[in-house]
């Protein structure tokens, strides 16, 4: 016997870390193009896990622990791995250092808190609190493709700032709403632009 709770959700939460492993191995080989489509399709995995979770017929124990293992996969995923594809792309002066660690301080306090207020069975959330670290899949991809357009002193302007505000964005106690709907067709249409263009890029 292995330890462990298995079911279609928990696959593909999964898939999403291995997305993320796939990514930082990618990024120390210096095929960043392919580990950022890595990164968002973890995003994708990540968005769709919950979606399927909530139309399963899941035990107390079956909801706690995909909370718990969600998270983990999260912090991974989106917490760690867009540091390293920063550090790759040349991100690398103790000002990133400094800015990399904070950012995932934050992160980590974001996903704690998450599961935190989750297991509260009195709230009922209508959205979450702090910019979910999950955005991060798509906030990155989108602001690294500007260096095509800026002058290398500005885009690492522009990358730091993302960095520290997306951090910031964490923590920060304002209400984001969720995904609902035609949200879902949105995020799937964005990540498939933005592969397009990073396999061209």
């Amino acid at each position: 016997m292995i330890i462990g709770i298995y079911n279609r959700a928990g696959a593909v939460t999964f898939s999403g870390l291995l997305l993320a492993v796939a990514a930082c191995i990618l990024s120390f080989q210096q095929h960043v193009n392919w580990a950022v489509i890595c990164l968002m399709s973890a995003g994708i995995c990540d968005l769709f896990d919950g979606w399927i979770a909530r139309r399963m017929n899941m035990t107390p124990a079956e909801k706690t622990f995909g909370l718990h293992i969600d998270s983990l996969v999260d912090m991974a995923a989106f917490g760690l791995t867009p540091a390293i594809i920063l550090l790759h792309v040349g991100f690398s002066g103790w000002i990133d250092g400094l800015l990399f660690g904070l950012y995932g301080c934050c992160a980590a306090m974001r996903l704690a808190v998450f599961n935190q207020n989750s297991m509260a069975p009195q709230q009922v959330r209508q959205g979450y609190t702090g910019l979910p670290v999950t955005y991060a899949a798509l906030i990155f991809p989108v602001v690294l493709l500007l260096e095509k357009w800026l002058s290398a002193g500005a885009f690492t302007g522009i990358v730091r700032a993302t960095v520290l505000v997306v951090a910031v964005g964490f923590v920060l106690k304002i209400p984001i709403p969720k995904p609902r709907g035609g949200a879902y067709g949105f995020f799937v249409l964005l990540f498939l632009a933005l592969t397009i263009l990073w396999s061209r890029n």
